[in-house]
């Protein structure tokens, strides 16, 4: 969603973090705004935002990319 979706709707549709509405933080917090600065390009943003956003949507991307390809070869296969 935060390479498609302008950042407003991206936010406007995220969940309220239980920790923030608490008064608090966790280690998510600032996560979906540093998601929205990756989709955007602006990685020092994302970093400001949150520092474990970069490696996780790093992780997100590989595990998408391993899922496409673990289909790819499977639907090869069984032709």
């Amino acid at each position: 969603a935060p390479l498609i979706l302008p950042g407003a709707v991206v936010a406007r549709l995220a969940p309220v973090c239980e920790a923030r509405a608490r008064g608090g933080r966790c280690f998510l917090c600032g996560a979906t705004t540093a998601f929205v600065e990756i989709g955007r390009g602006d990685l020092p943003a994302a970093q400001r935002s949150n520092g474990v956003a970069i490696p996780l949507y790093a992780a997100f991307a590989l595990n998408g990319a391993g899922a496409i390809m673990a289909w790819k070869r499977r639907t090869k296969r069984c032709r």
